[in-house]
């Protein structure tokens, strides 16, 4: 077999393009692509993309997230609404109708958790 035809599973290769999704997350936060994602937005990013990774890896998604009021509501929610555009953007091909409904599946069950704490 060659390395050529070894799939990376689609959770592995979120976390190696990390950067790519929380730039693209970030991005999103701020609203339009000439404005610049304020420090509050990429630290929102952040905690969620943790909270996204830890229920995707069958982790509790309460523990991920240290205070879940550190930001408001909507961030949670503009996550949730630009989650499979931007797994399809960061991920191309890997983000399988499958994954993408699993991990938005898990990021809102594991919202509901965090948020009802």
């Amino acid at each position: 077999m060659k390395t050529d035809d070894i799939q990376i599973l689609p959770e592995v290769l979120l976390i190696e393009r990390r950067a790519e999704f929380e730039e693209a997350m970030a991005q999103n936060f701020a609203g339009s692509p000439e404005a610049v994602p304020s420090v509050q937005d990429r630290q929102a990013v952040r905690d969620i993309y943790e909270l996204l990774i830890a229920v995707l890896n069958g982790k509790d998604g309460i523990s991920a997230v240290e205070s879940p009021d550190a930001f408001s509501a909507t961030y949670y929610s503009r996550f949730g609404d630009a989650l499979s555009p931007i797994l399809r953007d960061v991920l191309g091909d890997s983000a399988s109708q499958s994954f993408v409904a699993k991990a938005v599946d898990c990021f809102w069950g594991a919202v509901r958790a965090v948020r009802s704490r």
